[in-house]
């Protein structure tokens, strides 16, 4: 069972518990919780049903170890930030990969350098989350490794920038179709 408030307090922490130590499955979240586990799913691309499961489990069990209500809400909010971390880390060639191919192509352009893709990717608003939550080490690397990771691009190397050639639609698409069918014959 999952409870949704606008903030917890005391009082329905403590009846909530108890019903957590008899053995039910229960989830205390705040309504700001819930929003930003629903923008981490929506934001990525492959989130799997485990990793939802995986938070949630953890959560019941941070509710029935818990000692103190204080104590049950920095955990609470400690899981999901973790949670967030570790599913944008997963994601991150992905995204970035993505969202690096999509300013690309806003370029306008087959052949397109680095400063261009990051100039056109910090415009994105699901962007500049990730990059608040994961932080900003070495974005042209991210961008590097997203292209090449997920074949959206060749490279380029020029004294002066690193260069992509797009790949074009109908052979990304190919290679995803490929793979899916490779994938369904092994559940057959």
């Amino acid at each position: 069972m999952t409870l949704v408030t606008p903030e917890l307090n005391k009082d329905t922490y403590t009846g909530f518990k108890q019903k957590a130590n008899e053995g039910y499955n229960i989830i205390l979240l705040e309504g700001s919780s819930l929003a930003n586990i629903g923008n981490i799913t929506q934001m990525i691309f492959t989130v799997r049903h485990l990793d939802l499961r995986q938070l949630f489990n953890d959560l019941v069990k941070k509710l029935r170890e818990s000692s103190s209500f204080d104590r049950f809400r920095d955990e609470l909010s400690r899981s999901i930030s973790e949670w967030e971390k570790d599913a944008l880390n997963r994601e991150k060639t992905v995204f970035f990969g993505l969202k690096s191919y999509e300013a690309m192509k806003m370029a306008g352009r087959n052949i397109v350098g680095t400063s261009e893709i990051l100039s056109n990717i910090r415009k994105d608003r699901n962007f500049k989350h990730y990059i608040k939550i994961l932080g900003g080490e070495d974005l042209t690397s991210y961008i590097k490794d997203g292209l090449l990771s997920e074949r959206l691009a060749c490279l380029i190397t020029t004294p002066y920038e690193d260069l992509f050639c797009r790949v074009n639609s109908g052979d990304f698409k190919a290679r995803g179709q490929r793979l899916i069918g490779a994938v369904e014959e092994l559940y057959e």
